[in-house]
């Protein structure tokens, strides 16, 4: 598995240096491959985890059957002796915390060209964390993070690029690949909490290519998840100001005079 993670890690910080040389066609291949990668393994996982969990529920119910026909004549026999049955406890469940599986590179801003709309413009570079072969679950987590992180470039690349060339069909894709990224990153925070740069980032360039598109609904939809992340975490986001102005400039965009 760890082999495996390698080489998207590896896809993936190829195709971010071809991005930085502005071989768009390359980086775009080399991550697709990663994210492909990336998918099938998490596809394969999720298969041994149902295989795993549908033997553990199996041996479980055995065992509770078991234990509670043990409890039940124990108990009787309590009752039949004393007539006063005996407390029951509780056992605290314990729950599997995740750590950040890696660390990321810092990513610079700038505005666009056309009116002061900051965005997120920088690819990023993930550096995977090993994982024990049989820790499905944690891998399954790190996964969502790398997936998302592959996504994130990706999308990108093609904002980049259309927003260069002006072509809808590369922003379009882009805004499809930045919506995956926030599911994958969404998936990854409900078991680490809190919130992350990534997930704001793509809300935030998803903005922007709706504003390019002129498509007010969705693009007030997509600030407003940025202003509500923001809102409990912006202390925690280094690039907080720029978003701001992109907030304050939002609420004088696609606004229509009242009619006479």
């Amino acid at each position: 598995m760890n082999t495996i993670i390698d080489k998207i890690e590896r896809l993936n910080h190829h195709g971010v240096k071809m991005m930085a040389i502005g071989d768009d066609w390359k980086a775009r291949k080399s991550l697709m491959g990663a994210i492909l990668i990336a998918t099938k393994l998490l596809d394969k996982n999720k298969t041994i985890t149902r295989i795993s969990t549908a033997r553990t529920i199996k041996k479980q119910t055995q065992s509770t059957i078991r234990s509670t026909t043990r409890k039940f004549v124990s108990k009787t026999q309590q009752i039949l002796s004393t007539g006063i049955p005996l407390p029951t406890i509780d056992s605290d469940v314990s729950t599997n915390s995740f750590s950040s599986p890696c660390e990321c590179t810092e990513i610079e801003l700038e505005s666009t060209s056309d009116g002061g709309f900051y965005t997120y413009n920088r690819a990023i570079i993930f550096h995977a964390s090993p994982v024990s072969e049989s820790d499905i679950s944690t891998a399954n987590v790190d996964l969502f993070f790398y997936s998302a992180i592959i996504m994130f470039n990706l999308a990108l690349c093609h904002h980049r690029r259309g927003v260069r060339i002006g072509k809808n069909i590369l922003l379009r894709k882009g805004l499809v690949l930045y919506s995956k990224c926030v599911l994958l990153m969404k998936r990854y925070l409900r078991y680490v909490g809190g919130t992350h740069f990534i997930l704001v980032s793509a809300c935030n360039n998803q903005a922007h290519i709706c504003l390019e598109h002129a498509d007010g609904a969705k693009f007030h939809a997509c600030l407003s998840e940025v202003k509500k992340y923001m809102r409990n975490h912006s202390r925690i986001l280094e690039f907080k100001n720029e978003l701001f102005l992109n907030i304050l400039m939002s609420s004088r965009l696609f606004c229509t005079a009242p009619s006479a």
